[in-house]
């Protein structure tokens, strides 16, 4: 997966995240645990910081590759 496809599943993945959390906060606003919705948050917070972990370092991979000297 290239970066810029790799970003675009991050936000895809970070709205899903939000989304899911609002979910939780409007179960527990309606007195329920919001049980369902925290655990969905947070296997999505989960896979997020994959994403992040992997975005992070194919960028310091092509910094790394433009900062190389030309042969």
């Amino acid at each position: 997966m290239d970066i810029d496809t790799l970003y675009a599943a991050f936000q895809t993945k970070e709205q899903a995240l939000k989304d899911a959390l609002g979910r939780c906060a409007a179960e527990q606003a309606e007195g329920r645990t919001g049980l369902t919705a925290w655990k969905e948050a947070d296997a999505l917070n989960r896979e997020l910081q994959a994403l992040a972990n992997e975005l992070n370092q194919r960028l310091n991979d092509a910094l790394a590759e433009l900062n190389r000297p030309a042969a």
